[in-house]
Parts: C-alpha cells; sequence; structure tokens
C-alpha cells in the first residue's frame, strides 16, 4: 500500500478483493440522490466510485449511475474503516 498526497494505491490481492467484494454485496438504496461532495473516490479496474462515510454508515456510488446509491453491510464497514485509517 503506497500512501502520499492524498492518495492511496491499493496492490495487495487481499485488499482489492476485499473492495470488490463491499462494491458487490452493497445494498442499492430506494429514493432521490442527493449528496454532498464525496469523502473518496475510488478506482476499480474500470470503474470509478464515490464513497461517503459517518459514524454508522458507509454510501458508495457509481460515478456513472449518479442516481443510484448503495449501502455497504456492517462488515464491509469494519473492513474499508480499518483500511482508510
Amino acid at each position: 500500500m503506497e500512501k502520499g498526497s492524498g492518495r492511496l494505491v491499493i496492490e495487495e490481492p487481499d485488499t482489492i478483493e476485499m473492495i470488490t467484494e463491499a462494491i458487490n454485496k452493497a445494498e442499492k438504496q430506494p429514493g432521490i440522490v442527493n449528496m454532498a461532495d464525496p469523502q473518496f473516490k475510488i478506482v476499480h479496474g474500470k470503474e470509478t466510485y464515490f464513497l461517503w462515510i459517518s459514524e454508522k454508515s458507509e454510501t458508495i456510488m457509481n460515478a456513472e449511475d449518479t442516481h443510484t446509491i448503495y449501502s455497504l453491510n456492517d462488515y464491509s464497514i469494519q473492513q474499508v474503516n480499518a483500511l482508510l485509517n
């Protein structure tokens, strides 16, 4: 993992797999999307995602579908928080 100037580059296969699983298991949320600027931008392969983190939830959005948000499950929240802290 490489940190510098606000950018985190992840190369470890286990960490990449964890992020992939978190994205794939995220649950689509109903309603109209009105979000602030994202706290994090994740580039995963050819896809770009935006990530918002609060005390009790994490929300992810595919940059190409800004009308739909997804919530990460509790296990994924713990893993992503551990990675970012």
